[in-house]
């Protein structure tokens, strides 16, 4: 009589690989498997995948996760009808899939930025989600998205996938850093108007970056000089109109990371005064003073005004005076151009000297 055996393939069988290149690799043991007549026994296993095994303890790697059921056949070898028994066991095998985010970007606040998970995989060959964390509150869904952030910053994007399986490996997330630049802002204050030579004081402390980005200075005073720095000086050595610019970088090495502002300052050249020469004169006899030799390198129009030293004054540039009373006068010509700085006159001087009449001397003979 003979009694058949009862077979044991062991508990159901879970298994989570957290890394998606983890081997399936399951160890199976019927060593609880009993026959009361202590025959000797075959061990013979179907793993569920369309493979078997023999062996009371077997291995068996699976080339991809999913649930298994796995049948184990045991066998007394008597030449009986009750000389087998069967068993199962559910095994049920997933790896994490592999997140792939791409590279940390570098953009401008005005860009989309666009991510790309495409090279994000599952092992198992499980259909994945993807679910995307831009760091500022919003998020998004899909393999392939674009994303615009409002503010500048250094923002912490992650991607997570999820294969669906419900196991604790079935989500994996993947974390890029994205620098979004702000354009800074670049301002000058400084005079519109100098003379020439005259040290103007270039102020760029007003740029500012939103981004609190440390700003670098690059000043063109548009003569062919330069400065670095937030304040400069500079002079003028010729007059004219010069297009001074200002050049702030955040040093973020972005299409957004500079900004320039213009300024245009007038440089005037003092006009040249020309009274002409000192001159001799009789009282009464009217003198015609002539300015018409000065000047004004700028070509700026002048303004001819006269003190003939005598409490008198004329305007143009040629004018005409006469002297009541005999004696030396010191003649002042001023010529003011129209640039309203404080090199807009100058001076020239003369001397005239005022004589009496000569009185005719009548001989009689």
């Amino acid at each position: 009589v003979n009694t058949s055996p009862i077979a044991d393939a062991g508990s159901d069988f879970i298994m989570c690989r957290k890394d998606a290149n983890d081997p399936l690799e399951v160890s199976f043991d019927a060593s609880k498997t009993k026959d009361a007549d202590s025959d000797q026994l075959t061990y013979v296993w179907d793993f569920g995948n369309g493979e078997t095994g023999e062996g009371r303890s077997v291995t068996h790697r699976y080339a991809k996760g999913g649930e298994y059921i796995t049948k184990l056949l045991v066998t007394d070898g008597t030449d009986t009808d009750c000389n087998k028994s069967t068993a199962k066991k559910i095994v049920t095998l997933n790896r994490a899939p592999l997140a792939d985010a791409g590279d940390n970007k570098k953009i401008c606040v005005t860009e989309k930025a666009d991510f790309d998970a495409t090279g994000s995989y599952d092992s198992d060959g499980d259909t994945i989600t993807y679910t995307w964390d831009f760091g500022d509150g919003r998020t998004a869904k899909g393999n392939i998205v674009s994303h615009k952030f409002e503010k500048g910053g250094v923002y912490k994007v992650t991607l997570m996938v999820d294969d669906g399986s419900g196991m604790d490996c079935s989500s994996v997330g993947d974390t890029i850093l994205v620098d979004v630049n702000s354009t800074p802002s670049a301002n000058i204050s400084a005079n519109d108007l100098a003379c020439v030579k005259e040290d103007i004081k270039f102020d760029g402390s007003g740029s500012s970056d939103s981004d609190g980005d440390k700003l670098n200075y690059t000043w063109d005073f548009g003569d062919g000089t330069t400065a670095a720095g937030s304040n400069a000086k500079h002079s003028y050595t010729k007059g004219g109109m010069y297009k001074a610019m200002l050049f702030v970088d955040d040093g973020k090495y972005s299409d957004c990371s500079g900004a320039t502002k213009v300024h245009y300052v007038n440089i005037n050249t003092p006009p040249i005064a020309a009274a002409g020469l000192d001159l001799m004169a009789c009282v009464n006899n009217e003198i015609e003073f002539d300015g018409s030799q000065s000047y004004d390198e700028d070509n700026d129009k002048l303004v001819y005004s006269w003190d003939f030293g005598d409490g008198t004054t004329a305007i143009g540039p040629k004018v005409k005076h006469g002297y009541k009373d005999i004696g030396s006068y010191k003649i002042t010509l001023t010529v003011t151009d129209d640039s309203g700085v404080e090199c807009s006159t100058s001076i020239d001087t003369l001397v005239a000297t005022v004589n009496a009449e000569p009185v005719p001397i009548i001989e009689v003979i």
